[in-house]
């Protein structure tokens, strides 16, 4: 799941970490990195993330293209994967919201790269990283005529892969996500949002 681990501090750390004597000490906070970017169905073979800063605040966080501002620190815990796709109807046919899933996390056999100041990391199959969340419950309706509905998301909600802080990724240097497929693939619900996020620590400075 995600989430730091837990450690038990005595009364003299706590004082100091909540009430530090100076501006260039340090604050650690849990925190989540993320970037969207647009799949075009039959046309995409691969995205990149965080290569710039965007304007829509629901798309990104990144404040500055590639890099992280001086004095952060972002230490890598969880690594996940949403496709923000809506739910599908359809007649006679597996074409839908869960067919497109299949599509993009394992018929196109996708694999990411996470690089950092020209080293990588991960080089692994996307179907390791799992979705943040998505819709819980059931609905129904009325129909004329045989019809479908699907509803789908990456995998369960369970913090995707864990790297238990063991890559950080320093001020001022140049890094991005690289997710690659095999062809690209046709989905029913059309050209999709793909967001990548990141879960860990933030270090940065107490202003």
């Amino acid at each position: 799941m995600i989430g730091p681990p837990v450690i038990a501090k005595d009364r003299q750390k706590l004082e100091e970490m909540a009430n530090p004597e100076g501006a260039g000490l340090g604050e650690s906070i849990p925190f989540v990195l993320f970037d969207t970017q647009l799949y075009t169905s039959a046309a995409t073979t691969e995205l990149t993330f965080f290569i710039a800063a965007q304007n829509d605040r629901t798309l990104s966080n990144l404040q500055g293209g590639s890099q992280l501002p001086d004095p952060q620190y972002f230490e890598i815990h969880n690594l996940g994967f949403d496709i923000l796709a809506d739910a599908t109807t359809g007649i006679g046919a597996e074409t839908g919201a869960l067919d497109d899933v299949a599509k993009l996390m394992l018929v196109g056999r996708p694999f990411f790269v996470l690089t950092i100041s020209d080293k990588q990391y991960g080089n692994a199959p996307l179907s390791l990283l799992h979705t943040s969340g998505g819709p819980v419950g059931n609905g129904w309706g009325t129909f004329t005529a045989e019809e479908s509905i699907q509803i789908a998301t990456n995998s369960w909600p369970d913090g995707g892969w864990n790297w238990n802080g063991s890559v950080i990724i320093p001020p001022k240097v140049g890094f991005s996500v690289v997710i690659r497929w095999a062809a690209a693939q046709t989905l029913a619900i059309g050209n999709t949002q793909c967001r990548f996020w990141m879960a860990g620590v933030l270090h940065r400075r107490v202003l």
